[in-house]
């Protein structure tokens, strides 16, 4: 089976019905929370009759607007469905963008009950001052492993493991590993990539689209049904704001705007969502994606290649073979389900050398570690193996690409950072992070506290272990220097230059993040600065974070999170007088947790002693003041083993 996976106005119906209709026995799944209901059709880009008589297309129309449709109704509907095409001999696509959707449906999710009259007394006591952080603490003593995997801040899966814990009398975390594991699979699953000026102009032309074909009248005569619309189903991008209208009397252009740009702010999130999965394999700017999919189709029968990509559970360890250097022979395994993440780059050969590492994410930023172990063990890889590995369309897709080895003392690991274009970078606090979790797994450190030698200098990082291949590590990331205010970027905000080891510029105001063009800023700041830098543009936090920011990052591009970056935000806001020491910084993949405290206290060897005299708070320094020293902590995981044949070097980059 074959799933084809992206981001709203991303394109994928239109590719799943030239695919289906050229090969003539495929039907299509379609994976969508909200085309399951009866008459919502304009808002939703239902098929239309023509394309549904054309090509079968299963979850569709299933229940009345009225009735709460959970996702463990999809799964079992979507599991007969698909039980009915294999039996057809008929081939199966499933196509949408709700992400536990389709993950229900591909990793056959058990999936807890929902307890209502249990949700809403805990939904309460959250409303309460400290709620939020009692509940947590509650969760803590009922289920710690489900505690560990969430933040004392996140009142949405807090409240859901204590409703399932307390209504089911069963563990929240018995039901499985969470969606942070992605367990191998036999569906090949195909991403669309997300090109934001394409999708955000789709977004609004077919918004447009949608109020010419009578989208508000559909929506009036959903209100005025004697069973109105549930719950769920008035959450409806486009509905909900379209509601305000009918219900409320909201100016409709208002309402229109705001259901633009929410969407731009879904498809955002939903980028978010599938970029995590290691197993996408997304298609590439160069290749023509019908072809893609329906080479995809034709070889979901044949199930041919090498799984490249072992996933494994999160909490187990990495095996012993794997950790007995960077690289080794092996013989290679005979082909068991799908190609993984880099299907792309063929199958192993056998007897032949290949390349073992880990990916990691932390906060949205996800790195592929491989360590080496011993202190004079080289990096097996050149930049431009780098920038092949790093490749979201062709190989396995990171940030960043991290070189670990044992350190002279008193430093403990020795770190060599590359960006996703193959270039050197000097630092990066989840990356670092993701080093020593990966050292720790693998043996090569304990866990404690761990120091590590950096082109930016010894850093600090205190590691604790978790459950499920998780754990939390914080950093002494050294200092921000603060540089010279630059003249505003954008209209009401603020602008400085900040270096935490690389080069930042912060554009900080209230404005709409979602609507910045990171792009043309990334080159106005690179102007501004009179040198390439990584761009944040930052606004005060709306969902209970001190600051949210989204961040362009040299040699990548728009990122979903970066620790310096971070760093550099916090500080700034902090000379700006808008936050104080302990600053909550919300990341588009996650939260970061920034401490700030005396000016150079981490920029010594870890053998140095204590903090030199008369250094200074953290305050409105002025520009080439002593660093504001600074910790970044936050969660950490891990997301995959990962062996790579050398061979697909020579294919990827010219190179042997």
């Amino acid at each position: 089976m074959v799933a084809l996976v992206g981001t709203t106005a991303s394109g994928k119906s239109s590719l799943a019905m030239a695919a289906a209709r050229r090969l003539g026995d495929v039907e299509i799944l379609c994976v969508d929370s909200m085309t399951v209901y009866r008459g919502m059709d304009i808002g939703t880009s239902k098929p239309s009759p023509a394309d549904r008589a054309a090509v079968t297309h299963h979850m569709l129309d299933l229940v009345d607007p009225d009735a709460e449709f959970t996702v463990s109704d999809f799964q079992a509907k979507a599991s007969s469905a698909r039980a009915g095409i294999a039996s057809r001999g008929q081939r199966a696509l499933l196509v949408g963008g709700t992400g536990l959707y389709l993950r229900a449906v591909v990793d056959d999710l058990d999936i807890p009950a929902r307890y209502p009259d249990v949700a809403e007394a805990l939904e309460r006591d959250a409303r309460r001052p400290g709620g939020i952080q009692e509940l947590h603490a509650r969760l803590a003593v009922l289920d710690p492993v489900a505690a560990s995997r969430t933040t004392d801040t996140n009142r949405r899966r807090i409240v859901r493991a204590l409703e399932v814990t307390l209504g089911s009398g069963r563990l929240f975390s018995s039901y499985g590993p969470g969606l942070g594991a992605y367990p191998p699979t036999d569906v090949v699953l195909l991403g669309l990539p997300f090109v934001p000026e394409l999708v955000d102009r789709r977004i609004e032309e077919r918004f447009a689209r949608w109020m010419d074909e009578g989208l508000v009248e559909e929506v009036r005569r959903l209100s005025a049904r004697p069973g109105g619309l549930s719950r769920t189903a008035r959450q409806a991008l486009g509905y909900r704001e379209l509601l305000d209208h009918v219900e409320r009397g909201a100016p409709l252009e208002t309402c229109v705007r705001e259901a633009v740009r929410r969407t731009r702010a879904f498809a955002r999130r939903q980028r978010s969502w599938f970029r995590r999965d290691p197993r996408v394999r997304w298609i590439a700017p160069h290749e023509d994606p019908e072809d893609v999919l329906v080479a995809a189709l034709g070889g979901a029968r044949r199930r041919a290649g090498a799984r490249l990509v072992t996933m494994v559970p999160a909490a187990a360890p990495r095996p012993t073979s794997e950790a007995s250097g960077a690289c080794e022979a092996s013989e290679a395994r005979e082909a068991s389900g799908a190609i993984g993440a880099i299907g792309a780059i063929g199958a192993i050969k056998r007897r032949t050398r290949t390349i073992a590492m880990t990916k990691l994410e932390a906060a949205g930023n996800d790195f592929l570690v491989v360590l080496g172990r011993s202190r004079h063990e080289p990096l097996p890889l050149t930049p431009s193996h780098v920038r092949a590995l790093c490749d979201r369309h062709r190989g396995i897709g990171a940030d960043g690409l991290i070189f670990g080895r044992p350190a002279a003392a008193p430093a403990d690991l020795e770190m060599v950072l590359h960006n996703a274009d193959g270039s050197e970078a000097e630092m990066s606090g989840n990356g670092i992070r993701c080093l020593v979790h990966a050292a720790v797994l693998a043996g090569l450190v304990a866990p404690g506290v761990v120091h590590v030698a950096t082109t930016a200098g010894h850093r600090t990082v205190s590691y604790e272990p978790g459950a499920d291949g998780r754990a939390w590590a914080r950093v002494d990331m050294g200092g921000v220097r603060l540089g010279r205010e630059v003249e505003s970027l954008l209209p009401g905000t603020r602008a400085r230059l900040a270096d935490v080891g690389n080069p930042h510029l912060v554009v900080i105001g209230d404005l709409a993040l979602d609507a910045v063009d990171l792009e043309a800023l990334g080159v106005a700041a690179t102007h501004a600065a009179g040198r390439p830098v990584n761009l944040e543009v930052a606004r005060p936090g709306h969902t209970g974070a001190d600051l949210e920011l989204r961040v362009l990052e040299r040699g990548v591009g728009e990122t979903l999170a970066c620790g310096t970056g971070t760093c550099a935000v916090a500080a700034v806001a902090r000379a700006f007088g808008m936050v104080g020491s302990v600053v909550r910084v919300d990341n588009p993949g996650g939260r970061l947790e920034v401490r700030l405290g005396t000016a150079a206290r981490a920029t010594r060897d870890p053998s140095a002693g204590s903090a030199p005299a008369g250094s200074a708070p953290v305050g409105s320094a002025p520009a080439g003041s002593a660093p504001v020293g600074v910790e970044l902590g936050g969660p950490v995981r891990k997301v995959a083993d990962v062996e790579v044949d050398t061979s697909f070097f020579a294919s990827a980059s010219g190179e042997g």
